[in-house]
């Protein structure tokens, strides 16, 4: 799987937040990422390491809410497991909407 934060199959997505948003776990483990679709790519807005900071730039946007979830700071994916936020997208029935899952390793 590709590895870099801004194609479209990056393996540790927390949550997509419509079409256009989208949260990450980036790729050295250290905090989140808030990402746009621009074109062909995702291009990161925000670096946050606390759930506050997260919902601060998301609030709003399509399947937020499924973020507030989140553990209140950052945990490395290398030590433990990765915490996924699974927000409604396009493709996803409305009742796994704000559904959360645990992953080990880093492909969400």
């Amino acid at each position: 799987m590709e590895r870099r934060e801004g194609d479209d199959d990056y393996g540790r997505v927390v949550a997509r937040l419509g079409t256009t948003y989208r949260v990450i776990a980036c790729r050295d483990d250290l905090q989140w990422i808030v990402q746009e679709r621009m074109g062909n790519r995702w291009r990161s807005l925000h670096y946050c390491t606390s759930r506050e900071g997260v919902l601060r730039r998301v609030k709003g946007l399509p399947g937020w809410e499924s973020l507030s979830t989140l553990p209140d700071r950052f945990r490395s994916g290398k030590s433990g497991a990765l915490t996924v936020a699974r927000a409604r997208s396009p493709n996803r029935p409305v009742s796994d909407a704000g559904e959360l899952e645990t992953v080990s390793g880093h492909a969400a």
